[in-house]
């Protein structure tokens, strides 16, 4: 079988990808990428299969293809900021010349717009609708990370879609949970999710005035983020400092190590937050820590594994006010979420899902 992966260029150009694409993959700061592609790739290297990577935006990487060939076409990611023309005329290409089209979701692109969108998300939303809503009649199939996103892509496309969580990659560590007089506090994820997290602050700041928190920031960011944290922390009380470091995949871990909780607010109400990912939740229990997360629906799967609520203080108090059973919460669930997102589970629905739709009839 051969594979041809349709990627945006901030992946295809990315030091090291043309030498190693898998590592290259693993390696990247999107989640899509490194939790799900690379799982795809890796599967069908081991099994022996042909995989190429083009770039639509890029002049030149599509004619370097047998297109004839091609039995499968990977639609991985596709960016606001790609031209449309482009990625829509490669898939056209390669449909015509026989090959199926499969189409990775992991963020909603029809999720409807709201009184507090900004102009710049409208704009991108706009552009992605209008890409999707002409891609549909050449889509084979869909995989996506949640079933609520699978029940979502229900209502535009009757095409086959299969639900494919996200990979874990770290072995269980032992449940932790022993805050000194500081409470080590950790969130971790997309410059995109920042806004929710920015929202809970000044409830943060109340709490701790009860109990000294430390909250560490962990996030792809530049010079002018870190002068605004720096500037915050002149700001804020003694009882509470942030601290924000550069996003690696080493970094994260360590931080998850290092902190007693982990924070995930966000808006169960926000559309853009339909079928998102319980990844970081998953990662979090993995590495032997409690998360406590606002109740989003593709997060209930975890709830009794989880703090699941609408106040994340509130879980925060729950949390000291019974270490034990913070300690059984994270325990109980490690064994599935190795079972269910392990690396061997999830390569090989990935195989299957492909072997499937590129023998089935047409």
């Amino acid at each position: 079988m051969k594979v041809l992966w349709l990627l945006p260029q901030s992946v295809y150009s990315a030091p090291g990808f043309s030498a190693a694409p898998q590592k290259a993959l693993l390696g990247s700061h999107l989640a899509s990428m490194r939790m799900r592609t690379s799982m795809a790739v890796a599967a069908c290297h081991i099994a022996g299969n042909v995989c190429r990577f083009v770039c639509p935006d890029l002049d030149g990487t599509m004619d370097v293809i047998d297109q004839d060939h091609v039995d499968i076409c990977v639609l991985s990611k596709f960016f606001y900021d790609s031209d449309p023309s482009l990625w829509l005329q490669a898939c056209k290409q390669l449909k015509a010349n026989g090959a199926r089209l499969l189409v990775d979701i992991s963020d909603f692109p029809w999720a409807s717009l709201t009184s507090e969108s900004s102009e710049a998300y409208r704009i991108k939303r706009d552009k992605l609708v209008h890409f999707y809503d002409t891609l549909l009649p050449f889509v084979d199939a869909w995989t996506v990370g949640s079933e609520k996103l699978k029940f979502l892509i229900s209502e535009f496309s009757d095409r086959s879609c299969t639900v494919i969580g996200d990979a874990i990659f770290a072995s269980p560590a032992a449940p932790r949970f022993k805050p000194d007089q500081v409470l080590e506090l950790l969130w971790f994820g997309h410059p995109s999710n920042l806004p929710d997290l920015q929202q809970y602050i000044p409830s943060l700041v109340s709490f701790s005035a009860h109990k000294p928190c430390c909250l560490n920031i962990v996030t792809s960011v530049d010079q002018g983020f870190m002068e605004n944290i720096s500037r915050l922390n002149r700001q804020l009380p003694d009882t509470l400092r942030l601290r924000c470091e550069p996003w690696s995949v080493e970094r994260t871990y360590r931080s998850l190590r290092a902190c007693d909780l982990v924070l995930l607010p966000g808006d169960p109400n926000n559309p853009r937050k339909a079928g998102v990912s319980a990844n970081r939740i998953a990662e979090t229990l993995q590495a032997g820590r409690l998360p406590i997360a606002n109740t989003l629906e593709s997060y209930l799967p975890f709830s009794d594994s989880a703090y699941l609520g609408p106040d994340l203080s509130a879980g925060i108090a729950w949390a000291l006010a019974h270490p034990d059973d913070v300690l059984a919460k994270i325990a109980q669930v490690q064994a599935l979420v190795s079972s269910r997102y392990g690396q061997a589970v999830v390569a090989k629905q990935w195989h299957d899902t492909l072997i499937q739709v590129a023998s089935a009839p047409s």
